[in-house]
């Protein structure tokens, strides 16, 4: 009776007060439904997805930082996250560099004579830099580097909307302290930026593409001509090459042919983590400037996604590893696994740093290589040698 009256409400408001339990199923399998977004609010710009509910925003990268700005970055997790909130650091060398030289180069047209001249020369360099080496003893790409923080909280975590805002204040002001400028994604920026990923070389670069606030994010986020072909251990993107370029000649919109068109997607897990990693390291996961060989061979994107756990968890956690590994490393299996000793060295470090009011968030890191189609063996390589 109860589901009854339920079923009448949500026919006459047209919406159900809980979120999606069960994606609808689908005559063709969708790359679009593997995504959550569903909808935008306006007034909080807030994402809502299938159970879930959060905001985006971009942040400026940072070239090196200091120990202050260590802090500042630490803050964010030990102090500004509530527990139960869940994280993902994106970082995409994005081949679209149009929009970025445009800006650039729009002043010195303004001025006209040389200064345009060389204006345009430069450009042109730059431009066909995206795809072209401009090195030749190795991989030298134009990438325009994004970075984007996506804070996002369950349904059932026990924080709400006010929560999430608080924490996004929080975030903008933490990161201004240390000169970082912040952009909020709206569904628009979204969409963009899945389509860079998905089709890097299409578009002018300068395009937005419509957005429909009556239909699902998650289906607008997706070209409808992108073809997906999966294999064992990645996957081939395939878009139209012939796109138009946003101008137009005699009243006809003018096409051009955007290639590479089919990209080798491939995702790397990380197997060994350095011992000791400083914030000024960094650096080093975009390429080396000095070394073209030690440059990044295709569009990289890095991922480092977690939940932050609260203090009680752990400080419980990191206890419990110290005391089993401090005990392991005292007995006699020492001189069987003679690592224990290294471990019982770490878990007493990180139970020390916990009691000083960090904690230990569980996270995930991978890198994902969108390397034109027939490149993917020498881009892995060269990234693996990173």
């Amino acid at each position: 009776m109860l589901q009854a009256f339920t079923n009448i409400i949500d026919l006459v408001t047209g919406d159900a007060r809980k979120p999606e339990q069960n994606a609808r199923p689908a005559s063709v399998p969708m790359l679009s439904h593997f995504l959550g977004y569903r909808s935008f609010d306006e007034e909080k710009r807030i994402f809502h997805q299938v159970r879930s509910k959060g905001f985006i925003i971009e942040l400026a990268p940072l070239v090196g930082a200091n120990d202050r700005v260590n802090d500042v970055i630490g803050s964010l997790f030990s102090d500004i996250l509530l527990p139960g909130t869940k994280f993902s650091v994106t970082n995409y060398s994005s081949p679209r560099v149009a929009e970025k030289l445009q800006t650039w180069a729009l002043p010195r047209y303004k001025a006209s004579g040389v200064f345009q001249t060389l204006a345009r020369h430069r450009v042109d360099k730059l431009r066909n830099g995206a795809w072209s080496t401009l090195a030749s003893d190795g991989p030298f790409f134009v990438r325009s580097f994004r970075v984007l923080l996506a804070v996002g909280i369950s349904d059932g975590s026990g924080l709400s909307t006010d929560d999430l805002l608080t924490m996004r204040e929080g975030i903008i002001s933490a990161l201004d302290s240390i000169d970082v400028p912040v952009k909020e994604f709206a569904p628009t920026d979204l969409i963009r930026f899945f389509d860079e990923i998905l089709a890097p070389s299409t578009g002018a670069g300068d395009e937005v593409p419509g957005y429909n606030r009556f239909d699902p994010i998650n289906e607008q986020c997706i070209r409808r001509d992108l073809v997906t072909h999966v294999g064992r251990d990645r996957l081939v993107l395939e878009a139209q090459s012939l796109r138009p370029t946003g101008s137009s000649v005699d009243g006809v919109p003018e096409l051009k042919d955007y290639v590479p068109e089919r990209f080798d997607v491939r995702t790397m897990a990380v197997r060994n983590f350095p011992d000791r990693w400083a914030p000024w390291d960094s650096q080093k996961v975009i390429g080396d400037i000095f070394n073209p060989k030690l440059s990044l061979p295709c569009p990289v994107l890095q991922t480092a996604c977690g939940v932050i756990p609260n203090q009680e968890s752990s400080e419980a956690k990191a206890g419990y590893k110290f005391v089993r590994t401090s005990s392991l490393a005292e007995g006699k299996g020492v001189k069987l696994v003679p690592k224990l000793r290294t471990e019982a060295a770490e878990w007493q470090f990180v139970a020390d740093r916990v009691k000083q009011g960090e904690k230990l968030v569980s996270c995930y890191y991978a890198v994902t290589i969108i390397a034109p189609k027939g490149r993917g063996e020498p881009c892995e390589r060269t990234l693996k040698a990173l």
